[in-house]
């Protein structure tokens, strides 16, 4: 457990996000990650689709660093030419992909935003915003996939579910990095962005 602590510690691991709820399941729901790798967004446009705006970072952590690195290095591996003098043997990238867990069908194939992984490492930077016309909007455990957001209520439900079978889906695509979620600052919001290649 200490080994585990140091580790987190060097990399800057923070908790990202815990559900709203008083209940002993909020510390299994608990995300954690990288506070300067792009996982927050202040809702912008609340309504018939959902934009956040990506803050500016309030620290830098050497796992966030790694994480935007590694996004860039795929950005340039994909920019056709730029390596025309060196023949790859191996697309490391769709390998990899194809080897990672997909996103799930399960929660739902509208609340999701696919982003070209060539161009992660712009649209989720600082200042950027990301939209979305279907999100999931979460409520203590319970998880709504809606075409239509609004601070006190959503319409144009077209997915249940709960935060642990939502969270229980997405985690190994998460974990794998095939798959971000993008939090509402606020908590309200969670819109998965799925990589896709080429």
């Amino acid at each position: 457990m200490r080994r585990k602590r140091a580790v987190f510690e060097i990399l800057g691991v923070k908790e990202l996000f815990k559900p709203a709820i008083k209940s002993p399941l909020s510390d299994n729901l608990t995300i954690l990650g990288y506070p300067d790798y792009p996982t927050y967004g202040t809702v912008v446009v609340w309504g018939s689709g959902v934009k956040l705006r990506i803050p500016p970072a309030q620290e830098q952590t050497l796992g966030g660093t790694i994480s935007k690195l590694v996004d860039t290095i795929v950005a340039v591996l994909s920019r056709p030419g730029i390596l025309s003098v060196a023949e790859l043997a191996v697309d490391v990238v769709s390998t990899y992909l194809n080897n990672a867990p997909p996103y799930p069908s399960e929660p739902g194939d509208y609340c999701r935003k696919e982003e070209r992984w060539s161009n992660i490492h712009t649209r989720l930077s600082e200042h950027s915003e990301i939209d979305v016309g279907y999100a999931w909007a979460l409520q203590g455990l319970s998880a709504r996939c809606a075409g239509k957001i609004y601070q006190d209520r959503e319409e144009s439900v077209q997915k249940e579910s709960n935060l642990l079978t939502f969270f229980r889906a997405v985690m190994p695509s998460v974990i794998m990095g095939r798959t971000e979620l993008l939090f509402s600052i606020d908590g309200r919001v969670i819109i998965p962005i799925i990589r896709a290649w080429p």
